[in-house]
């Protein structure tokens, strides 16, 4: 199981990485066809949630910088796990005006079963950045180095635990990542809210928490959090000082791609016009410092078939671990 995950991590390591450094297409592509009604760009979050704040910056820009004249409506569509929104999206088949933010329960609803379709029943209309997974604590707290964590989980099997906001959710993918790569076991901790958690870990009711950059930031920078290691393929602009797993000798990436997909059978004029337009916000210094600089974002960008690799690889990294934990699909 290990080696297999590994491969799998090393794929997406190198599809990413090579993104990172590709060219983007030709911005000069043109169908004349443009959007001549409003675009409803469902969330399957709430106000204020991570893909709720990007589906708005990407509406305001897209705006502000006229790459889009139409409105773009942002429409939080919540419940059953993301399940509501993207079937919301998947009925709109053929439409050019539906747009759908991508986050970790794109990938886990139907691996769960609890949606019959996958990434291959959307169109994907762009990867804009990714998320790694970062390991937290209390800023107090006895742990400062990934090998503290592993001594302590040795020492006391199930006795260290974990805050990984909602079960299943992108926090337990990456324990049972780390717990099989170094031969440990902690007691996972769901919490529904994410402030919840880090107060549960702030409080000392939780010894370590999974999070974003985003979500522990203002936490870190006020001095009540610290990171003790990062689950991307290079150190974070965001926190240059902090090693990832892979320096601390765990050859472990995982980074969850912020992407916008669209309803299945989009007509190809109008995803080309899409493709391009999401080009052109990649390519604006505004966006790259109000949105992807201000949220600690990675970036990465990417459209057509380097797009779908992208989340192809994370799909297969996700189906993998939730076969481990025993949450997929029969027949999966």
């Amino acid at each position: 199981m290990v080696k297999k995950l590994i491969v799998l991590l090393v794929v997406l390591c190198l599809v990413l990485a090579s993104t990172a450094c590709s060219k983007t297409a030709d911005t000069s592509a043109s169908t004349g066809w443009e959007p001549a009604e409003n675009i409803q760009f469902n969330v399957q979050s709430g106000a204020g949630g991570g893909s709720d704040l990007m589906a708005r910056a990407i509406a305001e820009k897209m705006t502000t910088l006229n790459i889009i004249t139409k409105p773009i409506v942002v429409e939080n569509i919540t419940g059953a796990g993301g399940v509501n929104s993207f079937n919301e999206t998947l009925k709109a088949a053929g439409s050019p005006y539906v747009w759908q933010t991508i986050n970790s329960n794109f990938f886990t609803a139907p691996i769960t079963g609890n949606i019959k379709t996958d990434y291959t029943g959307y169109t994907i209309l762009a990867v804009i950045g990714s998320d790694p997974m970062i390991l937290c604590t209390a800023a107090d707290s006895p742990f400062n180095t990934l090998q503290d964590v592993v001594d302590a989980c040795k020492a006391d099997p199930k006795g260290i635990s974990i805050m990984i906001g909602s079960a299943g959710s992108s926090g337990s993918i990456a324990s049972v990542m780390f717990e099989d790569a170094a031969g440990i076991e902690m007691t996972q901790v769901p919490f529904e809210g994410g402030g919840d958690g880090l107060a549960a870990v702030m409080g000392k009711q939780v010894d370590l928490s999974w999070q974003n950059f985003g979500e522990v930031m203002g936490s870190v920078e006020g001095g009540l959090m610290k990171i003790i290691a990062v689950m991307g393929d290079e150190r974070s602009k965001a926190a240059p000082d902090i090693p990832t797993f892979k320096e601390a000798g765990y050859d472990l990436v995982y980074e969850v791609p912020r992407a916008v997909a669209a309803p299945p059978d989009m007509p190809e004029e109008a995803l080309t016009f899409y493709q391009d337009a999401f080009t052109k916000l990649d390519a604006d210094p505004g966006w790259q410092k109000d949105y992807l600089g201000a949220n600690y974002i990675t970036h990465k960008f990417a459209i057509g078939d380097e797009a779908i690799a992208i989340i192809k690889a994370s799909y297969d990294m996700t189906l993998d671990v939730y076969k481990q934990m025993g949450l997929a699909a029969p027949g999966l």
